[in-house]
């Protein structure tokens, strides 16, 4: 079941909004502050890595795509 979905321009700009998204999430279904704390770590991770693929890090219409399930 997925939860949510965020679309955002591919730019480091955007991995904050992706972040506190998932912090939102991660607290509404009820996971533990530590949860919480490693879920915005490993969101703000897994966006940097994708932004560094091609084509977002070539493409500036480009979109990061995040799902939350």
């Amino acid at each position: 079941m997925k939860l949510a979905a965020l679309t955002v321009p591919a730019s480091t700009d955007h991995v904050r909004t992706a972040r506190l998204v998932a912090v939102a999430i991660a607290t509404q279904v009820g996971c533990t502050l530590d949860t919480v704390d490693d879920v915005r770590l490993a969101v703000g991770e897994a966006c940097v890595l994708g932004l560094r693929q091609p084509p977002a890090a070539a493409d500036p219409a480009a979109q990061l795509e995040v799902e939350f399930q």
